[in-house]
């Protein structure tokens, strides 16, 4: 039974007993009377069984209802529309302009083809071929306290980098604090190189990389990060390919990283934290049966400068807030490929030499 046939019996079991000196169908009473006993008094409880929450859906799907005041209002012709979730700025309303739903149409699309694309990867058996999502946690302002004064005068803001790697299963943590460097694209292109460098130490056979992560320009999808990833070939001539794959703004097409936040919040929600090294040592208790691997950066060993390096190359025909592939392959180093929409047959090729 859908929502709306759900308030639709709701609201005329609750009808049918306030108007109970007006003549009804002895069938049709028996068997309102059997729905109304299967209601009970734990269930009369659930939010949707309120009379607000049934009218608010019959309102939007357009069906006759009951007011509050017990007016009855008339059904209206609605358009249609694929729904989206309800924490997407484009979530199923009424009164929508054509061009607006135009652009409810393609995210609709760019989500359903994210999903399904992410799909196959998540079925993929080769064991040269490592799928890597990754994701930058909320800040940790430590040592926490709930006093204002305390807290914006004496916090040291700490980052969290955490990817997950299908091969085995394996979480990797990052950790370094604003002392050391913030979250620009080369913090973030730094460190993802640190990770996949323990990747390669980890499994020696990989041939290609996959990365799923959100659509973030400033910090995921920028030309730091595509000189960072084109930067490794150097460093381990054994790789073929990098592919970069986005989800759709919206919606978040790395359930394993959104997992590992969940047990971290879990596990420091009643700790105390004093230092990062603190944090250091706790994250890697998170997860008994699989302990995570917990990875402290360096100042001046482990983050590089590759935002000057950019200007050497041209990665101005690419628009990075459109895209939703980037490709790089080591047989061709001066181009970059990428798609447009997931579901593109083939990759664009850009040179990026001047």
């Amino acid at each position: 039974m859908s929502e709306v046939e759900e308030a639709e019996n709701i609201q005329l079991i609750r009808s049918n007993s306030n108007n109970s000196n007006k003549p009804v169908d002895e069938e049709h009473q028996k068997l309102l009377e059997t729905e109304y006993q299967k209601l009970s008094r734990k269930q009369k409880r659930q939010p949707e069984t309120w009379k607000m929450n049934v009218n608010k859906v019959l309102c939007q799907s357009g069906k006759k209802r009951q007011d509050v005041k017990g007016n009855i209002r008339r059904g209206r012709n609605l358009k249609t529309l694929k729904n989206c979730e309800s924490n997407c700025r484009l979530k199923e309303k009424t009164g929508i302009e054509d061009n607006e739903r135009n652009i409810r149409e393609k995210h609709v699309q760019g989500k359903t083809a994210a999903k399904l694309n992410r799909d196959l990867d998540k079925q993929n058996e080769d064991e040269q071929i490592a799928i890597v999502c990754f994701d930058l946690e909320n800040v940790f302002a430590l040592p926490p306290s709930n006093i204002s004064c305390f807290f914006y005068s004496r916090k040291l803001n700490t980052y969290n980098l955490i990817a997950h790697c299908s091969l085995q299963k394996q979480a990797h943590c990052c950790i370094w604090s604003e002392g050391t460097q913030g979250r620009k694209g080369s913090d973030i292109a730094s460190v993802l190189i640190r990770k996949l460098d323990h990747v390669i130490d980890d499994f020696p056979h990989i041939k290609t990389i996959i990365f799923w992560s959100d659509s973030c320009v400033p910090q995921n999808k920028n030309s730091i990060m595509s000189l960072a990833l084109m930067k490794f070939f150097e460093q381990h001539p054994t790789m073929e390919e990098i592919v970069q794959k986005f989800g759709e703004p919206g919606h978040s097409s790395i359930q394993e990283v959104d997992d590992l936040h969940s047990q971290i919040e879990k596990k420091l929600s009643n700790l105390e934290i004093f230092s990062p090294l603190g944090l250091l040592h706790l994250l890697s208790t998170v997860n008994q049966r699989k302990p995570f691997k917990v990875f402290h950066m360096r100042e001046n060993k482990d983050f590089r400068m590759y935002k000057e390096a950019t200007q050497t190359m041209n990665f101005k025909k690419m628009s990075y807030a459109s895209l939703k592939q980037l490709k790089y392959c080591s047989t061709t180093p001066t181009k970059v490929y990428y798609k447009l929409y997931h579901n593109d047959e083939t990759y664009t090729e850009v040179p990026i030499v001047y």
